[in-house]
């Protein structure tokens, strides 16, 4: 199958011709992710398997051409990489990755790795609570909060706030916690 490469999102996946892989992503904050996995062919669809506790659903991949597509579910946001050509080793991909973080400045390097799962949070949770998670796609995330760590805003395309997101916790609005406007 190859390895493939998210530079957005300091991620890679590798999927072996015997079914096994291998995702990872740069975190600049904890622990890297590197997660083992399992995939299968279905018609033309791929379903992933992660070996982790945290992420129990399996994820739909779309392969086409040199671009592999992870399609976000209630645990898992979209994804987009770019396959690989040649040797591809992933700790120095981790390395590479990590290097150019620590390049631009903190908050950035914050920002682009927790809006990834402060979204997977935020569906998660409007999952839970029945409420309609492909409208969470289509939210900006955004830090334009009065203090710069307090977590991520979600807003439509009229800056009407849906939710914040802070350290995995969701505090929902009243547009999406009672299924109404406030405008």
């Amino acid at each position: 199958m190859g390895s493939y490469r998210d530079d957005a999102d300091g991620a890679a996946i590798t999927l072996n011709s015997d079914g096994t892989g291998t995702y990872v992503m740069a975190n600049p904050t904890q622990a890297d992710i590197h997660d083992q996995l399992t995939w299968k062919k279905e018609k033309n669809n791929y379903i992933i398997n992660l070996n982790d506790s945290n992420y129990d659903t399996p994820i739909d991949a779309r392969l086409n051409e040199d671009n592999l597509s992870l399609v976000g579910n209630d645990e898992w946001p979209n994804q987009s990489f770019k396959r690989v050509h040649g040797d591809f080793d992933v700790d120095n991909f981790l390395k590479e990755q990590h290097a150019k973080t620590s390049s631009s400045t903190t908050k950035d390097t914050h920002s682009k790795e927790s809006s990834t799962h402060a979204r997977a949070a935020l569906k998660k949770w409007a999952s839970d609570h029945h409420k309609d998670t492909n409208k969470i796609d289509n939210l900006k995330a955004t830090t334009d909060l009065s203090e710069p760590d307090e977590g991520w805003a979600f807003v439509d395309d009229n800056g009407t706030e849906y939710a914040i997101v802070r350290n995995g916790k969701v505090y929902p609005r009243p547009v999406i916690d009672g299924g109404t406007s406030s405008n």
